[in-house]
Order: C-alpha cells, then sequence, then structure tokens
C-alpha cells in the first residue's frame, strides 16, 4: 500500500472520528456551531475522496514528480485546513485536547518537506490556535491561559523540530542508499559488457590463434622428420613444437575458464577405469619431462566425463611437476572412497600456506611461495576446482603427507601399496612413499568425484 495508502487511511479514520465527536460531544454546542462541524466533517470527506480517487489513479497509472509533488501538497493543505477548522470550532471548550490534531499535521509535514515544511507547518498552525483562542475569550467570555497556550503550541514545535530532524537523516540515508544503488547498477552493467567482451575476445582470439599454431606445429614436425637436419635443428624444432602446444593447451583452459563460468558446459559421464586414465597420463607426463613418477592406479571404477576428467589429472600433474624440484619424485594414488573416486597428486615443491588453501583456486592466482620466474598463468588450478564442482565434486589442498593409503590418508606401516602399477620405468614400486622433501613443505593436491551429483549433494 505504501505511505500514501496509509496517509489516505488515516485520514478515512479522521473522517470517523470527527462525525463521532460531532455527535456524542459530552456537552451541548453552543447555538449555530453544530451545523458548522457538520459542514467542516462534509468537506473534509469530500476532499479525502478526492484524494482517494487521485491516489488509486496514480496507482495504476504512476504520476510525474512534479505531479506526485502536487498531490501531497493538496493533500498536506486539506489536512491542515482540517485540523485548524476543528480547532475553531471547538474552541467553546476549553478543556478539549482538539490541539493534538495539530500535531499529526506537523509530523505529516515533516515526512514530506522535512524539517522546514514541519516548521512552517507548525509556526501556520500555532499562530491560527493563538488567534482562535484570543477569539475565543471575546466570543465565548472564557478566560484563556496564556502559559497553556504557549505550552501546547511550544510542545508542536518540539515534535514539529524533531519529526524534521528524523525526516532529514531519513532522506540523507535514503539518498546515500539510492546512490549506492545506482552505482551498483552501473558497476554491474559494466561487468556485463566487460565479460561480453571478454567471451568475444577469447573465441576470436582461439579462432585467429590455433590456425597459425597448427600450421606452426605442422611444419615444424614436417622439418624434424622429413628434412636433413643436425641434432641441434632437432632440438630447437622440438621446442618449437612443445612451446606451440603449451600455447595451445593454454588457450584450450581460458575457453574452458570462459564457458564454465558462463555455465554452458554440460558432462557427458560415464563408466569408465579411472585408474588407466590417471596411469596413461601420468607415464605421458613422466616421458616428457623426464621426471620420476610413482603411480599406484589399480583398476577403479569410477563414473565421470572422461574428457573433463582428464583435463582435471591432467593439470594436477602439470602443476606438480612444474612447482616442485627436478630431483625429487611426484607421487599419483587413486582410490575409491565414499562412493566416489579419491585422485591424490603429491609432490616435493614449496607447499601451500594455510591462508592460501581456498584462493589458491581462483582464476590467475599463483602461491605465495612460487618463483615469478616459473612460468605460470594461475588458470590451471581453477580449471581443476570448476571441474571437479561440476561433476558435483570438490578439489583441495592438503600437505604433503609421508604415506597414503586406500582412503588417501597419512600412514606409516610401511606395507607395499596393493595392486601397485608399474613406475613409468618399468620396475614395480612398492608404496607411495615420499623419496625426500626436497626444499619446501610439499603439497597434496586431491579432487574427489562422486558416483553421481544427487548422491554428492544428499552426502
Amino acid at each position: 500500500m505504501g505511505a500514501e495508502g496509509a496517509k489516505v487511511g488515516l485520514r478515512w479514520f479522521a473522517v470517523a472520528f470527527a462525525c463521532a465527536q460531532t455527535a456524542t460531544y459530552y456537552t451541548d454546542f453552543p447555538t449555530g456551531v453544530e451545523p458548522v462541524a457538520w459542514i467542516a466533517n462534509a468537506a473534509f470527506a469530500v476532499a479525502v475522496v478526492g484524494l482517494t480517487v487521485a491516489w488509486a489513479w496514480q496507482r495504476r497509472r504512476p504520476f510525474t514528480r512534479e505531479g506526485r509533488g502536487t498531490l501531497g501538497l493538496v493533500g498536506l493543505m486539506v489536512d491542515g485546513s482540517f485540523a485548524a477548522a476543528l480547532c475553531w470550532i471547538y474552541a467553546f471548550d476549553p478543556t478539549t485536547a482538539i490541539f493534538v490534531t495539530m500535531y499529526v499535521v506537523a509530523v505529516e509535514a515533516a515526512w514530506r518537506y522535512a524539517l522546514r515544511g514541519a516548521v512552517v507547518t507548525m509556526l501556520v498552525l500555532g499562530a491560527s490556535y493563538a488567534a482562535r483562542d484570543a477569539w475565543a475569550t471575546d466570543h465565548y467570555g472564557i478566560d484563556m491561559v496564556a502559559a497553556s497556550i504557549t505550552f501546547r503550541i511550544g510542545i508542536g514545535m518540539l515534535i514539529a523540530v524533531v519529526a524534521g530532524l528524523m525526516a532529514e537523516r531519513a532522506r540523507t540515508e535514503h539518498a546515500r542508499l539510492e546512490h549506492a544503488l545506482a552505482a551498483e547498477r552501473e558497476a554491474a552493467k559494466a561487468l556485463r559488457s566487460l565479460d561480453e567482451l571478454r567471451s568475444t575476445f577469447l573465441s576470436a582470439v582461439s579462432h585467429e590463434l590455433r590456425t597459425p599454431l597448427t600450421s606452426i606445429m605442422g611444419f615444424s614436425l614436417t622439418l624434424r622428420d622429413r628434412t636433413k637436419v643436425d641434432d641441434d635443428q632437432v632440438a630447437m624444432l622440438d621446442h618449437v613444437v612443445e612451446q606451440a602446444a603449451r600455447l595451445e593447451r593454454l588457450l584450450e583452459d581460458l575457453l574452458e575458464i570462459e564457458r564454465l563460468g558462463r555455465g554452458v558446459v554440460g558432462l557427458h559421464r560415464e563408466r569408465a577405469d579411472v585408474g588407466a586414465l590417471v596411469t596413461g597420463l601420468a607415464l605421458a607426463h613422466a616421458r616428457a619431462s623426464g621426471r620420476r613418477l610413482r603411480i599406484d592406479a589399480p583398476p577403479t571404477d569410477g563414473w565421470v566425463d572422461c574428457g573433463k576428467f582428464e583435463r582435471v589429472v591432467d593439470n594436477l600433474l602439470a602443476n606438480a611437476i612444474k612447482y616442485s624440484p627436478d630431483t625429487t619424485e611426484v607421487r599419483v594414488v587413486v582410490r575409491r572412497e565414499r562412493s566416489g573416486v579419491l585422485v591424490c597428486v603429491d609432490d616435493d615443491g614449496p607447499g601451500v600456506p594455510e591462508s592460501m588453501r581456498d584462493s589458491i583456486f581462483a582464476p590467475f592466482e599463483r602461491g605465495a611461495l612460487t618463483s615469478q620466474a616459473q612460468p605460470g598463468t594461475g588458470i590451471g588450478l581453477s580449471l581443476v576446482d570448476r571441474l571437479a564442482r561440476l561433476h558435483g565434486g570438490r578439489a583441495w589442498v592438503e600437505d604433503g603427507a609421508p604415506h597414503v593409503d586406500a582412503a588417501g590418508q597419512p600412514r606409516h606401516d610401511g606395507q607395499p601399496g596393493r595392486d601397485a602399477k608399474p613406475h613409468h620405468d618399468g620396475q614395480p614400486h612398492r608404496d607411495v612413499q615420499r623419496s625426500g622433501r626436497g626444499s619446501g613443505h610439499g603439497a597434496s593436491f586431491r579432487v574427489w568425484i562422486p558416483d553421481d551429483r544427487e548422491g554428492a549433494s544428499a552426502r
């Protein structure tokens, strides 16, 4: 209903009150006063009807700001006139409390026009009240007490000032909130524009760069395999192919982050041996990097989107290899846990401070202990986190543990892992044990993928 609707309701209550007051007044009216009271009541009722119609009309077809201001001023003048009329009509009774209606009008003026409006309204009504008392003294022969008159007007002025100050404060706060809301809307609009621009830019960059990248990789491989080149030239061509492939993976990660942010990436889950998927990726990383990897990935049934799951594991392995010393090993463990699949990738790198274990998965975030000389964009782990959540699971990081058991928890019994897969050099490993702490504390990045999203939510 709003404030204007509430005032319309109060005006109708005032009409009913005034009519009841006139009909049941405790003493007789002087000659000719009662008809004047009924005329005033009727005039006020007609005015209230007009204000009610105007209020209902502007609810259906909102007025302009000037129109609303005019309607409010008319309503205030009607209320003030009726309050003054009541004070004059009941002037014959020095004990009446009808003067309280002036205070109500002063509060209404404060609500609409703040401090200045409240004070001016009370001054006008107070002057009318003082004139009424002077007229009553002459007309009815009543001895009005001046102190009583000034007290009532003073109380009214105090109410007007307090209400006006409160209204001023409310207006200031409202203006501040309106300004903040407008600024927030502008910021949201700017962010939407930037997001659209980013999507357009990434799409254009991907399309424009993929073709030359494919050409660079293709021609480099052709030069290496079909032309007579010496060992140094082969090494340079291999480096070109490697860097082009790295740039292509970066483009894929950027595009995937952008699509995940817009919520346009779907899942195509299927039953798969995630142990075999992880083993294949780990062996590929071991061959490409020359690093020592320990792989404990027995046949493990999982319900995953194979392509996206491989992106998760690929980024975890790349992160562990990149940020750990070359002389240390990276350990990979796959286990069934809580109706899902747990993948652990441990390294002997600088580790992740506890204060950064949530923010490390934010886009473009890199660990505080990471050397600035190490290349990286900070989107790989963000992609891991988002793809894990897309599956209904989660990704997190812990301190590197000396041993990992079938539940992914620290173990110290020194027993060989069951169903151990061979190491990439062909030798079976006996456990997932640390071979050295390296120069840092190490980190254990973990991803848990549930068998179904609904089950994950229930848990």
